[in-house]
């Protein structure tokens, strides 16, 4: 089940880096100074900056089940189970906010549909129109067949063709553009929410887990 929520997290933390709308109009969901990773079987879930490497590392000593988190400079291990299905449940919160994380997703794809001209392909087949072109000029001053370089540039005109097509499609009017960032930045503000929730769940985990003695910190 973990898994069903993995791929909406990693679509979070993108989007809270991109560049169609100013960086002080989007909500920083990443806490630099806490990050946890949860292992169960072969799945692996979570939220924040924790090293792969440690993780990998974590993997060999405390095998296929347990929960790392990282508060600062400290990481902490806990294999207890009660604590692990309790850090389960703490993490799929993310799930009551997959409405608002598909409203933030489709926005941010529309947006960045709209802004990608795709000059480098553009440029690339004009360049390659050009050269069949002469080639074709040249075959004809020399009594040369064309038809297989006409079939090259027939093609290269229908994919240069494809291409302006999806501009011209993405295309936004500007009461639109400034539509689809309320509509982000409306729906990021609810996953904030949720992130945060998570957050201050694990972090009164890891203090129960600490009073308790079931927490490890590790080198």
């Amino acid at each position: 089940m973990l898994r069903l929520w993995m791929v909406p997290l990693a679509a979070i933390l993108v989007l809270t880096v991109s560049t169609s709308t100013p960086a002080s109009s989007r909500l920083p969901l990443s806490n630099p100074e806490f990050g946890w990773t949860l292992i169960s079987g072969g799945s692996q879930s979570n939220m924040g900056k924790v090293d792969p490497y440690k993780i990998n590392d974590l993997r060999h000593r405390y095998g296929k089940r347990f929960l790392c988190i990282r508060d600062r400079d400290e990481v902490w291990v806990i294999t207890d189970e009660a604590l692990v299905r309790r850090g389960e449940s703490t993490a799929s919160i993310i799930t009551e906010y997959q409405p608002a994380i598909a409203d933030m997703a489709r926005a941010e794809a529309q947006l960045s549909m709209s802004e990608d001209t795709h000059e480098d392909e553009k440029a690339e087949l004009r360049e390659r129109r050009m050269e069949i072109q002469k080639a074709i000029d040249a075959n004809e001053r020399h009594g040369r067949s064309t038809k297989d370089l006409e079939q090259e540039l027939f093609q290269a005109n229908t994919q240069l063709q494809a291409i302006q097509g999806v501009e011209e499609s993405a295309r936004l009017t500007p009461e639109e553009k400034k539509q689809l960032i309320r509509q982000r930045d409306k729906a990021s503000v609810r996953v904030k929410v949720g992130y945060d929730r998570i957050n201050a769940g694990m972090r009164e985990l890891l203090n129960l887990a600490r009073e308790r003695g079931r927490a490890e910190l590790v080198k």
